[in-house]
């Protein structure tokens, strides 16, 4: 639990793993026995190296599962964007 008293005193304050889950921890703790990679406690996939949308990278043997969790997840806010009216505006 975060209580923000780091925060408020000028220091910088650590977010829990779950905020910043990589690629490296998925591959070496997927298994789950340690408790460190729990598919429903992960907030925010880090993809760092080889991107999803970036398919001629190297460096997605082993990743699939996260490359496909990532693809339905944007085709399914590019879906919500589009019912609602709103278009994707890329840079």
């Amino acid at each position: 639990q975060v209580d923000g008293s780091s925060a408020r005193s000028g220091g910088w304050l650590a977010l829990p793993h779950e905020y910043n889950a990589t690629k490296t921890v998925y591959a070496h703790h997927r298994r789950g026995e340690d408790g460190l990679w729990v598919d429903a406690a992960v907030r925010n996939l880090h993809f760092t190296h080889a991107k999803p949308w970036d398919l001629r990278a190297r460096g997605h043997r082993g990743y699939g599962r996260l490359n496909r969790l990532w693809w339905s997840t944007y085709l399914l806010n590019d879906a919500k964007l589009s019912a609602g009216g709103l278009q994707r505006v890329m840079l």
